[in-house]
């Protein structure tokens, strides 16, 4: 199983949300460059980094950051938050991000078809982040703030082209409560062809290694780094 370790800047700071609520933030390191830095000196060469302030506002907030990060060598980046339009998708492309992650505006009228237009759908990561509403999972937007009123499985089953799907339950991130394996296991069975990322809740070894035997490939962990939950030296040694 791939790891990422993940980097969300507010403010300029590196921080992480409680069940994306940003007034429940707490910063980690005010240099998100430093952290960035950090995890490539243990040897891991991809970052999950998401501009909150973007995803709140709407549009790209931290690009200078940005670009300060991607000067480090042999640094692959999958980036998300803010991303509204082509234009922001063709200027993020450019400085050398890898895959970029849309979320809100996945629901933007035309916004994937041109999106398919102007990119490789490998390049491409959808942001599916679900609340249980009426014991429904219903993708929310806006900085996680808007009920999008989408079903995730409905939602999924509609969509052709994309294959990376990035899949937070809102309920559990930044918890440490352990992820919704009942939600991945199914989300596996019935899509066997979507690379699901997993995100959100994981808070020790056990729960990667649950994740890795459900047959989850790829995982975003933030938090469970950040309070020394998991040492970086031991994420190494994660299979």
């Amino acid at each position: 199983m791939k790891l990422l370790p993940a980097i969300d800047i507010y403010k300029g700071k590196c921080v992480r949300l409680e069940k994306g609520e940003f007034q429940k933030s707490v910063i980690y390191n005010s240099c998100p460059f430093d952290q960035a830095k950090k995890f490539v000196s243990h040897g891991f060469n991809t970052l999950h980094i998401i501009d909150l302030d973007g995803a709140k506002k709407g549009t790209l907030i931290n690009l200078k950051i940005l670009k300060k990060i991607m000067n480090i060598p042999n640094l692959s980046v999958q980036f998300g938050g803010g991303i509204r339009d082509i234009a922001i998708m063709q200027k993020l492309f450019s400085i050398g991000m890898d895959k970029l992650i849309i979320g809100t505006s996945i629901f933007k009228k035309d916004f994937l078809k041109k999106v398919c237009e102007n990119f490789e759908p490998n390049k491409i990561i959808l942001a599916l982040d679900f609340k249980l509403l009426n014991e429904q999972p219903i993708i929310m937007k806006n900085g996680w703030q808007q009920d999008s009123k989408v079903n995730l499985f409905e939602f999924i089953e509609n969509t052709n082209h994309f294959d990376n799907l990035l899949i937070t339950d809102i309920s559990v991130d930044g918890m440490l409560s352990g992820p919704n394996l009942k939600m991945y296991r199914k989300l596996i069975r019935c899509f066997p062809n979507k690379h699901i990322i997993a995100s959100g809740g994981i808070a020790d070894l056990d729960d990667l290694k649950a994740l890795s035997k459900i047959n989850v490939k790829t995982t975003v962990i933030g938090k469970a780094i950040y309070e020394n939950k998991i040492s970086l030296s031991e994420l190494k040694n994660v299979s």
